[in-house]
């Protein structure tokens, strides 16, 4: 829900005119404050002022225009490149995480097995069927990627916040329970 701060009703500090006029006014809000504040100056006077400015500083003018444009130019080419790789946001989230390939992560996963190298369970690098997808395990110590898991496997090692030590205590406790274990 937005917020309005201070006076919308206040004339344009340019021109006069008001909201009731049928002036529309921007507006934006302020670091740290969850309220929106209105320009003092209506749209149509900021767009005269950057007018004005434009004619008085045209490189700068230019500069504001080719940065508009090569925006413009590198999200039409993102979308160009997603349409035409299915796997770019897998591709692009792989490498950012592990900085490897996603033809580097592929190979390591059919260089395991497709199993899960805790548990043994079958894995799908996409999820399919109703098999687990496979999740690259990394030590978040010192980034150095092990091994590709299942996820209750990958939560087990997260859990456990790394630890071995944890780990072979929770292996002699549900040692020590065995037989209430097999008894329900």
């Amino acid at each position: 829900m937005v917020v309005y701060a201070g006076n919308w009703d206040r004339p344009c500090l340019d021109c006069g005119k008001t909201p009731a006029d049928g002036v529309q006014f921007r507006g934006y809000p302020k670091p740290g404050d969850d309220r929106f504040y209105r320009k003092g100056s209506c749209i149509e006077c900021l767009r005269l002022r950057v007018k004005e400015h434009d004619a008085v500083n045209p490189e700068q003018a230019k500069a504001r225009s080719a940065r508009a444009q090569a925006n413009r130019d590198w999200a039409a080419d993102h979308t160009r490149r997603k349409d035409r790789d299915p796997d770019y946001n897998r591709r692009r989230n792989i490498k950012a995480m592990f900085g490897i390939s996603l033809e580097e992560y592929e190979q390591r996963f059919y260089a395991q097995g497709g199993t899960c190298d805790i548990c043994s369970a079958p894995l799908h690098l996409k999820g399919e069927n109703d098999d687990p997808r496979a999740v690259l395990d990394h030590n978040h110590a010192t980034s150095v990627i092990r091994s590709f898991l299942c996820g209750p496997c990958n939560v087990l090692i997260g859990m456990s916040r790394e630890n071995e030590y944890t780990l072979l205590n929770a292996v002699s406790y549900l040692s020590k329970f065995r037989c209430e274990r097999a008894a329900i």
